[in-house]
């Protein structure tokens, strides 16, 4: 593997506009044997697989970049991301401007580092979507589910249709509750008051807003109030979500 990785090398498109390119691999290589086999087992291709199929499914999201598209350069400053991964993002912004470099889509995928959909659905001989892969899986294990209860190709009904039916539990019913309920009811509640939400899940409690929307909400100081952590990542309390909620209903009312 250290023979290999020292020899790939890559001239970089685009020479006469951004001058000659070669990319190949940093210094920093990391070999290690595949030890975590239990005793009595074997390496085997499918062992080696599932390893690498770990690591094929990571986004560019586990690398710090953001998981919607970058609209305009304005937008860029707006970004929750790390300086490093600021400047990949805005470099593809950069590249994707000029005629020689426009075939490739580098703005369109700037938020993913200029990667456009994943390496496993693309080849030099085919390429797919993930959507349709899923397709095509979920449809062959039904076919071996029917086939194993014995339906065979019989006509299944699916049902989609949902209804509100209410809300059940929540933390600021149960620290109103009476003190028969017990000291530990009342801990949990307070507990699940004080849970910590990140970004994405504030998003998703809002009806599934935008990120952008979100921010710009933060700029104009109109957004429920977060917490700043060491790492740079954002943290919204969710009493102080439901608090943020509370508020806007009243306002409305009004």
């Amino acid at each position: 593997m250290r023979v290999v990785v020292v020899r790939v090398r890559l001239v970089a498109p685009g020479a006469e506009v951004v001058g000659p390119r070669v990319l190949r691999f940093g210094e920093q290589v990391d070999v290690r044997p595949i030890a975590s086999l239990g005793a009595g087992e074997r390496l085997t291709s499918a062992a080696v697989a599932g390893y690498i199929a770990k690591y094929a499914a990571k986004g560019a999201e586990s690398a710090g970049a953001v998981d919607g598209r970058v609209h305009h350069a304005r937008d860029l400053v707006m970004l929750p991301v790390r300086a490093h991964v600021l400047r990949l993002i805005s470099t593809c912004w950069w590249l994707g401007g000029l005629p020689p470099f426009e075939p490739l889509g580098l703005r369109r995928w700037a938020h993913m580092l200029g990667y456009g959909g994943h390496f496993s659905t693309k080849s030099r001989r085919y390429s797919t979507t993930l959507t349709a892969l899923r397709q095509a899986r979920a449809e062959h294990r039904a076919e071996e589910q029917r086939t194993a209860l014995g339906i065979g190709a019989r006509p299944t009904v699916t049902v989609g249709q949902w209804r509100y039916a209410g809300r059940g539990y929540s933390p600021e019913a149960a620290l109103s509750w009476p003190p028969r309920c017990g000291r530990a009811v009342v801990l949990m509640a307070r507990e699940k008051a004080a849970e910590l939400l990140t970004v994405r899940q504030v998003i998703e409690e809002l009806g599934g807003i935008s990120r952008r929307t979100f921010y710009r909400w933060r700029e104009l100081r109109i957004a429920p109030r977060c917490i700043r952590l060491p790492n740079g990542e954002l943290r919204v309390r969710r009493d102080v979500l439901n608090d943020w909620l509370e508020k806007r209903a009243e306002g409305a009312a009004s």
